[in-house]
């Protein structure tokens, strides 16, 4: 998936992956690529408002793990999801998918 978006401004990012690589180029532009590529990379949700680029690749089992194992379930969506500034349960909503560079 290939995308652009017109941004004359600086532009703030935000990116929650599961799993896979982010390479992020910050240049002098007006305009900004998003380029996914992998296996999942339909499944990939991108949005821009204002000046937020968001994008968010799906979770892979039932909780959100860093590289050591560590489980931050509690903190990310269960109970203390408010210390991460989230309300509980916010990623059973709606489906959370996406990721941005090379995935």
């Amino acid at each position: 998936m290939n995308r652009q978006f017109e941004t004359p401004e600086p532009i703030e990012l935000y990116v929650e992956i599961g799993k896979g690589k982010v390479e992020v180029r910050a240049t002098g532009t007006t305009t900004t690529t998003l380029d996914v590529e992998g296996q999942y990379a339909d499944e990939v949700t991108v949005s821009f408002e204002g000046n937020r680029l968001s994008v968010i690749a799906p979770k892979e089992g039932g909780g959100w793990f860093d590289d050591n194992g560590g489980d931050w379930t509690a903190l990310v969506s269960g109970a203390q999801a408010l210390k991460s500034g989230r309300p509980v349960g916010w990623d059973r909503r709606r489906p959370v998918r996406g990721c941005v560079g090379r995935a």
